[in-house]
């Protein structure tokens, strides 16, 4: 009832009017650089383990999303498992062997509370704009972390 006086409505678990007001591009991640298609695996496998990501977009040399690539993809490989990590072989087979299409993929324009059904499973959805171009990575723990801080906020604001 105390919710309710400040404004926060609850419907299905969920404080709709937070999460409604709240567009994609304002919090999706834009640092994490993708992996270019023209990419050895190795490199691919490089950058994946120095980012803090289990996963990473995959886009071609215009910045058009071409799929996604995974620690898991690496595990699941042939040709990674019976070579090894130290392999030089790693650096003539390409990434676009390993790129799986996004499930998922959002607009930067949809609010939250749209991208938040839409991702279902899916802990990275990447952002695209206009024209396929990759604009970066929605991140549902970020997400939840964004949401418990707006619902907060709002909880505690004090009207005079």
């Amino acid at each position: 009832m105390g919710l309710y006086r400040h404004g926060i409505r609850f419907r299905s678990g969920m404080c709709y009017n937070t999460l409604s007001g709240i567009q994609v591009r304002d919090a999706m991640i834009t640092y994490v650089s993708p992996v270019g298609n023209e990419s050895s695996i190795g490199d691919a496998y490089e950058k994946l383990m120095s980012s803090k990501f289990s996963t990473l977009p995959v886009v071609d040399q215009e910045g058009k999303m071409k799929g996604m690539v995974s620690l898991s993809d690496f595990y699941e490989s042939d040709a990674w498992k019976n070579l090894g990590l130290k392999s030089q072989v790693h650096n003539f087979l390409g990434v676009e062997e390993m790129v799986k299409p996004a499930r998922v993929s959002l607009r930067p324009e949809m609010n939250l509370e749209t991208a938040l059904s839409n991702m279902s499973d899916e802990e990275f959805v990447p952002v695209i704009e206009d024209g396929g171009r990759y604009a970066g990575l929605l991140v549902k723990n970020d997400l939840v972390n964004l949401y418990n801080k707006e619902v907060v906020k709002k909880a505690f604001r004090r009207r005079y």
